[in-house]
């Protein structure tokens, strides 16, 4: 999360060769859907490891993170890669559930 600022200036640079009309004002909106797609589907993440168990939930999580990830890449608009990178924060709001609550249960235990 902290690389976004390392590599805004980049994708920005690259943005403005298919729309001279975005800034990095514009560009930070990805970084926002990325908290905003992890944020909403966190509580998701928990019930969904309950029904489906912790392996699959966080198969899930990090299928959408890498295959979201990788579909940004050849994004050539704004839209697309907030689109894709809210995409890649609900990955990361499915998985981020699971192991947490895998720890919760075995140092009660333990």
């Amino acid at each position: 999360k902290i690389m976004w600022g390392n590599v805004a200036p980049y994708i920005t640079s690259y943005l403005v060769q298919f729309d001279p009309s975005i800034t990095y004002h514009h560009t930070l909106h990805v970084y926002t859907a990325v908290f905003l797609g992890q944020s909403l589907f966190m509580y998701l993440g928990g019930q969904l490891e309950r029904k489906i168990g912790p392996r699959p939930t966080s198969y899930l999580g990090a299928f959408l993170i890498s295959g979201c990830t990788y579909a940004s890449s050849y994004c050539k608009s704004l839209s697309g890669l907030i689109f894709f990178q809210a995409c890649v924060g609900v990955g990361i709001g499915l998985s981020y559930s699971a192991p947490i609550i895998c720890c919760f249960g075995h140092f009660t235990k333990n």
